[in-house]
């Protein structure tokens, strides 16, 4: 697209020791068919070459802009990049990742045709093997943003986002997302893409959300160290009372708060479960597995890492195995394939996986094997419901009188 009359697109790229990834990044950015872009790279404090690879990128396409900070994390390099950007309309891009050649031609397409506010384009996760597996949306088309936010979650599978809850994967007027950010406490060092995202859909009446997937999504399947900690958990806290503050003020629904504390609740699954071990005599989320049952954690991906991590660090729980069918993607020996049951004693197995509709298929496959299905627990949906009630009930307490 190189319309002289189209409006300047910043894209703004946090980078963080990203030496490895910044090549694939740049490329794929600069070689967007949308060419009226400002590039924009806040180098966090890395420690390797990412800041020279970043200058040399000046060099080379006079549309790149490169700050340099003290590290603070990649929302402080955000804030940095929106107050420097001069373009009509923002975009992130994550260092690690990259874009399809049209990916912005597309979403301006839509602005064009939409007058939208917002655009949020779908993504496919990358997997180390090669392997690409595209998302898609539950919602498509134009919505108002405060309606997208009051049902990000599906009813049927709760922790399954019906829309991207990433900055990545949305292009802003440059006015929503800076009010956005002034909106947000920026102590929120976890999950702050939902909380820009959901403050700048609650002020935009027109948000559209694409099927097309134009953003690629690294995965880095080994992240065992890549859990909260008590500051993280407190972020949590801090985010739950931003967030229901806003939709106080925006009168949105019950089901609203309880979504919101559906977000929380999968965040601390992936990180902080340590705060569901104090909390609970039961391991959470599956109702009757008490403390002295033998147990199966069955997933190796974020949850059934963090499950597996704090479990052990507790020393609460017996664990007798820890497998996945995907056990030979993972670097750890702790996991083993699924076959490997039949020759443990336990109790339960517990499905550590976040999207039910998997549960519920693998929990077909363990039966097929000759498992008793009343040693399967699945997520309880009216424990996880308690759970995120207990979160939001002050808030309803006060907005909604009996």
């Amino acid at each position: 697209m190189k319309e002289d009359d189209s409006p300047l697109i910043s894209i703004i790229i946090p980078v963080y020791n990203a030496e490895n990834y910044l090549n694939q990044c740049f490329g794929s950015i600069r070689v967007q068919t949308y060419q009226n872009l400002e590039i924009i790279f806040i180098d966090d404090g890395s420690t390797d070459h990412s800041y020279g690879m970043c200058l040399a990128y000046a060099v080379q396409d006079l549309r790149v802009r490169v700050y340099t900070k003290k590290n603070g994390g990649q929302s402080s390099a955000r804030r940095l990049g929106v107050e420097k950007a001069a373009g009509t309309y923002i975009g992130f891009v994550d260092a690690d990742d990259w874009i399809d050649s049209t990916m912005y031609e597309k979403m301006f397409r839509i602005i064009q045709k939409y007058s939208s506010d917002i655009v949020i384009c779908e993504f496919h996760k990358a997997y180390a093997d090669g392997t690409v597996i595209s998302q898609a949306s539950d919602m498509t088309g134009m919505y108002d943003g405060k309606y997208l936010i009051s049902h990000f979650f599906l009813q049927e599978d709760c922790f399954c986002g019906r829309i991207p809850g990433t900055l990545y994967t949305a292009l802003f007027c440059k006015d929503k997302i800076r009010e956005s950010i002034s909106l947000i406490d920026d102590r929120i060092n976890y999950s702050e893409d939902f909380a820009w995202l959901a403050a700048a859909c609650l002020n935009s009446p027109k948000v559209y959300v694409m099927r097309e997937s134009l953003y690629f999504y690294r995965v880095n399947e080994n992240s065992f160290t890549n859990v909260h900690n008590k500051s993280n958990i407190e972020s949590q806290k801090l985010l739950f009372q931003n967030m229901a503050n806003l939709y106080r003020e925006k009168g949105l629904s019950k089901e609203a708060y309880r979504q919101l504390g559906y977000m929380v609740i999968r965040d601390m699954m992936m990180g902080g479960y340590d705060y569901f071990l104090d909390k609970y005599e039961e391991l959470f989320p599956y109702s009757g597995v008490h403390k002295n049952l033998k147990i199966v954690i069955y997933g190796a991906g974020q949850c059934g890492t963090e499950m597996y991590s704090k479990i052990k660090t507790q020393g609460s729980r017996d664990i007798e195995a820890w497998v996945d069918r995907n056990w030979s993607m993972y670097d750890s020996e702790q996991v083993l394939p699924v076959e490997s049951i039949k020759n443990v004693k336990f109790d339960y197995i517990v499905m550590a996986v976040l999207k039910q509709s998997v549960s519920r298929q693998i929990k077909r496959d363990l039966i097929g094997m000759g498992i008793d299905e009343h040693k399967i627990a699945l997520m309880d949906m009216d424990f996880i419901n308690r759970e995120a009630d207990s979160w939001s009930g002050s808030f309803l307490r006060n907005e909604y009188k009996e």
